[in-house]
């Protein structure tokens, strides 16, 4: 089962909870499919899984529903079809007792396609703290640009792939909606072997640690938009980021913020670091609220926004 992206916790009312919605065939005008598996789940804090299950009528509308639900529960539906699981965005239903959730759709599979597409990027790079290195996040949102489902055709080749920083370690998975148990870490290259359906993209957040004074990110494909968040606000930036917009605050930290796309393959962003006194303070606080941030689109708004003054720190080279 996919990782879910993390949602605000339910008010505690234990009334029930009704979701309607249909199944449709995503590239054969919403054929509706009938007599087919709809199943709601719901995840709490330390577990979850299903917790009713019907089949579609003729117009492939299905009906869930939940005597009491869990006072800090999340809930999707999921389908399955061609062996590859579907899932629904989180439902909103706070304070609803009947939720219609949005089409379903589903796809047939393919092993052979276009090209996967970066839509957004963001890297986040935080202050060196001793031997520990720069702790990272990096938050990737692929999209499938074909009308069929990629899946792996065996093992050893993935649905898509994509590079880390020369000497990344300590890599590990947080939030996102590709299934967890389908990514793997090959030397700097990151194997995707999860389906990758059309769509809206799909998003995968991941976190490592870099050493050193320099940083180099790859951009081995074409990447629609990119982020850079960078804490030390004295770096030197060169690189196909367009525009600086200043320093930024989140959380009560300082950022360094870029931005810039559409980005062609081969490119690299590169992040000189100043010889700035190292931080004493655990990084954990940082990476988890910046990621909280960026899992809401907190992030991307405050880049997206006009520049108020001129940049703090340097760009140099680019584009």
């Amino acid at each position: 089962m996919a990782a879910l992206i993390c949602c605000t916790p339910l008010p505690a009312s234990g009334q029930s909870l009704t979701v309607t919605g249909r199944i449709v065939h995503g590239t054969e005008n919403n054929r509706p499919l009938a007599n087919h598996w709809a199943v709601l789940h719901e995840i709490r804090p330390d577990t979850g899984g299903p917790v009713d299950s019907a089949p579609t009528n003729a117009a492939g509308r299905y009906r869930l529903t939940l005597a009491r639900r869990d006072t800090a529960a999340t809930y999707f539906v999921v389908t399955t079809y061609q062996d590859v699981e579907y899932f629904s965005e989180a439902l909103g239903v706070r304070g609803a007792a009947r939720v219609d959730a949005s089409p379903l759709l589903v796809y047939d599979t393919t092993t052979a396609g276009p090209p996967m597409r970066i839509e957004r990027r963001l890297v986040t790079l935080f202050q060196a703290r001793g031997r520990d290195g720069r702790a990272v996040i990096d938050v990737v949102e692929v999209s499938n640009p074909g009308t069929r489902t990629r899946v792996a055709p065996d093992s050893l080749r993935p649905v898509w792939t994509l590079r880390l920083p020369a000497g990344a370690r300590g890599w590990a998975l947080d939030a996102g909606n590709l299934v967890p148990e389908a990514i793997r870490v090959r030397g700097d290259t990151v194997k995707v072997f999860a389906p990758i359906w059309p769509g809206a993209p799909l998003r995968m957040s991941q976190r490592y640690a870099l050493s050193g004074s320099t940083v180099r990110v790859p951009l081995d494909q074409w990447t629609g938009e990119l982020g850079l968040l960078v804490e030390d606000t004295t770096a030197a930036i060169a690189g196909p980021l367009v525009q600086s917009l200043g320093v930024q605050e989140f959380e009560g930290h300082r950022f360094a913020a870029y931005r810039g796309g559409a980005i062609e393959a081969g490119a690299e962003v590169r992040v000189a670091f100043g010889p700035g006194r190292l931080k004493a303070e655990d990084l954990l606080p940082y990476a988890v609220a910046a990621l909280a941030l960026a899992l809401g689109s907190g992030l991307w708004i405050a880049l997206r926004r006009k520049p108020s003054s001129s940049p703090k720190a340097p760009v140099r080279g680019g584009v």
